[in-house]
């Protein structure tokens, strides 16, 4: 069984956070293995009977650290007008430059 993930896997593994820790990376390396073995779940799979993931299947992943929008456009207006702090997270990770820690 060939998926996107699978494909991709190795090109972004030393990008990943926690690369070098060797717990983590066995787990990673455990988890990845058991996902070539069993692949994505189906409907024959009884916890997953009513969750349809086909189109899973077909996305291109791409390591989040690496990604992510740089601005905060897309968002209704006044979505980020607050009188407080603003912390802004981008896949995870602080983005300083759209937040404001200042009070």
């Amino acid at each position: 069984m060939n998926t996107p993930l699978l494909e991709q896997y190795d090109s972004i593994t030393s990008s990943l956070a926690g690369h070098g820790v060797v717990w983590l990376e066995n787990l990673r390396r455990d988890g990845i293995e058991t996902y070539r073995n069993l692949g994505i779940p189906g409907p024959r799979v009884e916890a997953w009977k009513y969750t349809n993931l086909t189109r899973i299947r077909k996305n291109q992943f791409a390591n989040a650290f690496n990604q992510g929008a740089q601005s905060l456009e897309n968002l209704p207006d006044g979505a980020v007008d607050i009188d407080a702090p603003k912390i802004v997270l981008i896949n995870g990770r602080l983005n300083s430059g759209l937040s404001n820690l200042n009070d």
